[in-house]
């Protein structure tokens, strides 16, 4: 048998019990080949778990293999669970095991210390000639050995290692960076057509219909609301003691001098008028030059850096925020009342029709013929769904109502009218909205004294209802401050970035000084996350504006000037933009297909290189013709399909790859902190609770290749990142193109067809801005997956406990400097609250105690045991099963860890929990990690002894 799903498995299924059965036909054939007891007369599974954490990761694991294969531990397992960079070893060996031609046809390779290609495989054959090279240990360990630094062996700048990955970084960001300035110039333009065609013309330009007897030299005469906000010469101005040494060595008298004494050391925040108008109060008498001269050598002040980004912030606020809201509110009540006085009634009227409403909405609550269970989404709640939808109307509705009333308002108004304020009509909407918060406050406090039922469901609908009505006040008045603050930003000078820029530097290295136990500290650490995001939501900004001033000074005047009416230039220029932008924007988003220009392929080939390949050195036939000894492949696995693995073989674990489904914006979730799912990739079969589970050799029509789902459950850096992501994080990994994780097709549509949901066209921005968002689901025809650390259960533990194996061995290379057990915690808390199993260890050997001077003393053991407890099931009574737990580790006594790994560690005290960012292994990194993994793996040897359950060989 090949271990494939039988013809009662062969489509999509919910069930993890049908996945598991699968699995045995594969696991009885592997016992069999590896002379063990077959399942009927052995039925207790046997699995063990290599844990995330990179090319350290890989190194420790295969060196605690290596141990297994000469003890012959190795052979008994049933299962191998892999995350991240467990999986690159872990694949490597099922590629091993996974020959093109059955085993009469080649060398058998297997799992004993005779056949390993990681142990004893042809250890004795010497280097031959090219026809007679054939893969043997020598080969592979020296192959990996050579590969620890896969990501780019070869560093010099000109090579073709480095090259290629600037390559792939630098096509990438600039895509993304195109797609963004797009978005970016489509929405300005068409922010300026609005605000375009709700001001009127001065009377110098004619009007909307334009008759006009003159053409206006640009947009920004013809629009001076523009000008106001965007090309202010407002500046913070102070007179100081340099201010005073300057005007005396122009001239100034003393007595103009005393009379400014009195300005000195005061901040003027208000701009230049402000200023001007004050100096002038106190020297009335002045000639323009003087004034001009004071204005030179008052703006141009030398503040400390702190005082210089406080002065220019609070000029900002005053002059470029506060003036010009202070006109559209001030100006807009004193002249348009009447049609803020019918947007406030309108608001009340919108609101009370809704209120008055909700009682149909609370009976479809309680009708059960509303309530379509079989056709409902993942997540259907009856009160939940009638309650969000008619919330989500009545939001939406309160926006568009709104909204394009103040259009059509004020393109009506500036058809006819020529001398109104301009920006007035920005807060009709408030004015709407304030309405509708009025009517929501006092319709329900109304109706809860006179309503006889007043009942959990009416009470929900009143106060979602209240809530959305302050929410949409509190958007009305954001939306026109916005829009200031957006075109405010042009007035800092690139002094004032680079001041706060390093003010920024500067906290973040402080906070990395700090103990990171201290109060201190910890306050830091959570204001990091706020202060990134404030940082990007400034980047956007910033952005914003610059193509706004981008447009108004170099685009929009062109069509002025050249060839355009005056009246099609203001009002068409910004449409035409716009809708170019959206065109280009599409092509491309249509053309260029997202996954093929992230990351993921170069992490993908560099991965493959490393361990589904392997290169062997050969000899010359004339070995005088020219020095040293070419490589030539004697293995190449980057094609291997996940359906074949262990095909012509079958003496390798079943491999389960596990990789995250992200879900931070589904309502799918079981693990609401985790944002993610368990997702497995497998030889029979490939999904996950939420998606359900579809045949290997039928999703994507069997296709996926092991290098796939390799990569993918490595995919740490990313827009997703499980319970660490968080939406400044998401942006800026989107935009920037760092996106190691992989949008695949939904497990869940093979339940309706048999069509790859991934052909056909893709409009790639949908998905990407899912990314940039941060809302991820599993309900489109596309899901996105990552890293299967991301699941918080960095260890591939939860998989082998759901098939309730005997024993399990867990092999936990993390970078955990602090022994907190983190991965272990999540896994153990997950396995108790999805599968009601319980796991009970002591791990309080394994950390070490701390010296005086806070370093780490060594571990008194490396390996722990414990117990896990099964439950009862349908089908299956409660049963007890033991873990064993490796921890990478150091441990007493120190004379029996080898002198290299010793000799290491005291050269780098972080051994061996070393950052999972270094992914550039030297030799002696690799070897320090290889052997301690060999090391842990003797210790553990000696436990599988007296271990409970474990069959022992005779």
């Amino acid at each position: 048998m090949d271990g494939k799903p039988s013809n009662g498995q062969d489509s999509h299924t919910h069930d993890l019990a049908d996945v598991i059965r699968s699995e045995k036909a594969y696991i009885e054939d592997r016992r069999k080949k590896n002379d063990l007891p077959s399942l009927s007369d052995d039925a207790s599974l046997t699995g063990i778990c290599f844990s995330g954490g990179g090319i350290r990761s890989a190194t420790l694991c295969l060196g605690i293999m290596q141990s297994f294969i000469k003890g012959r531990i190795f052979r008994r397992f049933d299962y191998l669970s892999t995350v991240s960079g467990g999986g690159y070893i872990g694949s490597c060996l099922t590629s091993l095991l996974s020959p093109d031609k059955p085993d009469e046809a080649q060398e058998v390779v297997g799992v004993d210390p005779e056949n390993s290609p990681f142990v004893g495989l042809n250890e004795s054959a010497e280097y031959a000639g090219k026809d007679d090279t054939k893969l043997n240990v020598r080969h592979q360990m020296h192959h990996l050995r050579t590969h620890g630094e896969y990501i780019v062996p070869r560093k010099g700048i000109l090579s073709r290692d480095f090259q290629r990955a600037v390559g792939t970084l630098f096509a990438g960001i600039l895509h993304h960076l195109v797609l963004y300035t797009l978005l970016l110039f489509a929405l300005v333009s068409l922010i300026h057509f609005i605000l375009l065609a709700i001001t009127e013309y001065p009377s110098d330009t004619g009007d909307r219909l334009g008759r006009s007897a003159s053409k206006p030299d640009s947009i920004l005469t013809a629009t001076p609301f523009l000008r106001e906000l965007n090309y202010s010469e407002n500046s913070y101005y102070k007179i100081t003691q340099k201010t005073l040494d300057c005007l005396k060595a122009d001239g100034f008298s003393d007595s103009a001098l005393a009379q400014l004494v009195y300005l000195q050391d005061r901040g003027f925040f208000r701009g230049k008028d402000d200023f001007v108008a004050t100096v002038r109060g106190v020297l009335p008498g002045l000639a323009s030059d003087d004034y001009d001269s004071i204005l030179m050598y008052a703006g141009d002040v030398e503040d400390s850096r702190v005082d210089y980004v406080v002065n220019e912030l609070k000029t900002w606020a005053y002059a470029r925020i506060g003036e010009p809201l202070y006109h559209m509110l001030y100006g807009g009540f004193s002249e348009k009342k009447t049609a803020y006085l019918f947007f406030f009634i309108g608001g009340v009227v919108w609101c009370s029709i809704f209120f008055l409403r909700l009682r149909s909405v609370r009976n479809r609550i309680y009708d059960p013929k509303s309530h379509a269970f079989e056709q409902a989404k993942s997540g259907f709640n009856v009160e939940d769904h009638f309650e969000s939808r008619y919330i989500f109307i009545f939001n939406w509705a309160s926006v568009v109502v709104p909204a394009v009333a103040t259009l059509a308002y004020g393109v009506y108004h500036s058809l006819r009218l020529a001398n109104s304020s301009y920006l007035a009509v920005l807060f009709l909407p408030l004015a709407f909205a304030l309405g509708g918060g009025l009517a929501s406050v006092v319709l329900g406090t109304w109706s809860k004294s006179i309503l006889p039922e007043w009942d959990r469901v009416r009470r929900s609908l009143f106060n979602a209802i209240q809530g959305a009505a302050f929410y949409g006040v509190v958007l009305a008045a954001l939306v026109p401050v916005g829009l200031v603050l957006l075109f405010s930003l042009s007035y800092f000078k690139l002094k004032f970035w680079w001041s706060l820029v390093s003010l920024l530097a500067s906290y973040f290295v402080l906070q990395k000084k700090f103990d990171p136990k201290t109060k201190t500290s910890k306050v830091m650490n959570v204001l990091k996350k706020p202060i990134l995001t404030l940082l990007l939501l400034l980047f956007v900004a910033l952005t914003f504006d610059w193509v706004s001033a981008f447009l108004l000074t170099s685009v929009y005047p062109k069509f002025t000037l050249v060839w355009s009416p005056a009246a099609f230039a203001i009002n068409g220029a910004p449409l035409i933009i716009f809708a170019g932008a959206v065109v280009v924007f599409s092509l491309l988003g249509t053309m260029v297909n997202s996954n093929r220009i992230s990351p993921h392929y170069f992490y993908r080939d560099r991965l493959t290189e490393a361990y589904l390949k392997t290169d062997a050195r050969i000899t010359r036939s004339d070995p005088h013709q020219r020095q040293g000894m070419p490589l030539v492949s004697v293995r190449n696995s980057e094609n291997l399909r996940l359906a074949d693995l262990g095909k012509n073989n079958h003496r390798a674990p079943y491999h389960i790859i596990v990789a995250a489904l992200n879900l931070q914006g589904s309502d799918e979730l079981n693990r609401k902190t985790m944002l993610s799912e368990h997702f497995i990739f497998t030889k029979n079969y490939i999904g996950s609770r939420v998606t359900g589970y579809v045949p290997t050799d039928r999703y994507r029509g069997g296709e996926t290749k092991l290098a796939r789902a390799m990569t993918i459950s490595a995919a740490a850096a990313g827009s997703a990142m499980g319970y660490h992501s968080f939406w400044a994080q998401a942006f800026a990994t989107t935009l920037f193109n760092v996106r190691l994780g992989y949008w695949m097709a939904n497990p869940w549509l093979y339940c309706k067809s048999d069509r790859n949901p991934e052909q056909g066209m893709t409009f790639w921005p949908w998905w990407l801005g899912k990314e940039l968002l941060g809302r991820f689901t599993a309900r489109g025809r596309i899901v996105n997956l990552s890293d299967g650390g991301h699941t918080g259960d960095n260890l591939g533990l939860l998989p082998l406990l759901q098939r309730r194996c005997r024993v399990i061995v867990v092999c936990d290379g993390e970078a955990d400097p602090e022994y907190g057990f983190e991965s272990f915690n999540n896994a153990v808390r997950m396995a108790f609250i999805e599968e009601n199993i319980e796991i009970d260890i002591d791990l309080t050997a394994i950390v070490p105690e701390k010296n005086k001077d806070g370093s780490s003393q060594l571990s008194k053991k490396s390996v722990a045991e414990g117990k896990i407890s099964y439950p009862k099931t349908a089908d299956q009574d409660p049963s007890e099963g033991r873990l064993l737990y490796l921890k990478a580790s150091i441990n007493e006594p120190a004379q029996e860890v080898p002198v290299h790994i010793n000799n290491y560690h005291k050269n780098h005290p972080d051994f061996p929990h070393q950052s999972t960012g270094d992914q550039f292994f030297d030799d002696a990194q690799f070897e320090a990690y290889r052997a301690l993994g060999e090391h842990l793996g003797k210790q553990a040897l000696a436990e599988f002894e007296t271990l409970k359950g474990w069959q022992r060989d005779a």
